[in-house]
């Protein structure tokens, strides 16, 4: 009924049962042990006591998920952070098990657990793998899902007394002195950096030991996805601070080599700034900052754009958000010109 076929080093058993088409690993590439997964696969579809064995390799979330991977030539750390969480709870399910009423189930459980943004991202970075599986003829349509509404973006800037707060602090807030998690929160808010950015840093990327010392930023870009640096140059404390920290990590190759990816190194920034008692913070906060304050001195757009390692214009502008003071002497200018 049943028949194995070998691809590389690993042994399939194939075939087909009540017009249903079989593809399953026996996992191993040892024949004598493939024999003996086939005849297992065969009693249990005649004794019907085996769904998954009826499962085409090819219709499982895993595969797809895959393939789709396979044939992108970057994929964002924040997307395949979120693949690999839908994997590990999906590999094994078939796609067309995955239809809108078992995504719209599971965005109802997440609705108790994460915020409504949190949710778009999630779904917005498995959307585009169910469209790949519809490409590939492993489902016949991609479910229909309403996803969480977009919400208010967020504009939460670090206000001067929280900026004097944090400053005040004279190496890490527990008293540990120079801390990773402090010379890389002070580093994000003199640079403007992303903090995957900043996790990549390498110290060959660091000009330190020079007049004016600069630091060149990686990142990708949305389109293209070519990689693209920019020098973003340092004040003389950052300076001074780097410096301290280069003495304590001798034998690493990066800056900041206790941290492999964005999330840890955005927990130890946040729980930092809890420390300090800075609330409702996020480290993205840092960011729009450095933005929003290199905007209120007068800084020209094309230069905060370049900082930044926009392409855009249109992207600094929503970092220009007036304070209210700004808003009540616009108005009582008008007032003025009339009187």
């Amino acid at each position: 009924m049943l028949q194995l076929k070998r691809r590389g080093t690993t042994w399939y058993v194939t075939g087909f049962y009540e017009g249903k088409r079989i593809r399953v690993s026996a996992k191993t590439d040892d024949q004598m042990e493939a024999q003996r997964v086939r005849l297992r696969i065969e009693n249990e579809l005649i004794n019907g006591n085996s769904a998954d064995a009826s499962t085409k390799e090819g219709e499982v979330f895993s595969f797809a998920m895959a393939s789709y991977l396979k044939r992108r030539e970057f994929t964002s750390e924040s997307t395949l952070r979120y693949l690999n969480m839908f994997n590990e709870m999906w590999g094994d399910v078939p796609l067309l098990k995955m239809d809108q009423h078992f995504i719209a189930e599971y965005i109802d459980v997440r609705y108790t657990e994460v915020q409504s943004a949190t949710i778009r991202r999630e779904v917005n970075a498995l959307m585009p793998v169910l469209r790949h599986a519809k490409k590939r003829g492993l489902i016949t349509m991609v479910p229909d899902v309403d996803r969480p509404a977009d919400g208010e973006p967020r504009t939460r800037c670090l206000d001067h007394e929280e900026l004097a707060e944090f400053n005040s602090h004279c190496g890490d807030a527990n008293g540990q002195g120079i801390t990773g998690r402090y010379c890389m929160t002070h580093f994000l808010l003199a640079t403007g950096a992303r903090i995957g950015e900043a996790v990549a840093l390498s110290w060959d990327d660091v000009e330190l030991d020079i007049d004016q010392p600069f630091v060149t930023l990686h990142t990708r870009k949305t389109k293209g996805q070519k990689k693209v640096a920019r020098r973003v140059p340092l004040h003389g404390d950052m300076q001074d601070l780097m410096i301290q920290w280069r003495s304590t990590q001798a034998r690493s190759k990066k800056v900041w080599g206790a941290w492999q990816d964005s999330r840890g190194a955005g927990k130890a920034v946040k729980s930092l700034m809890s420390l300090v008692g800075i609330k409702d913070f996020q480290p993205h906060d840092l960011r729009r900052t450095f933005a929003t304050e290199l905007l209120k001195n007068g800084v020209r757009e094309r230069v905060v754009a370049d900082l930044l390692g926009h392409s855009s214009l249109a992207m600094v502008m929503r970092y220009m958000i007036p304070p209210d003071s700004t808003k009540v002497d616009a108005i009582a200018s008008l007032y003025q010109r009339s009187a």
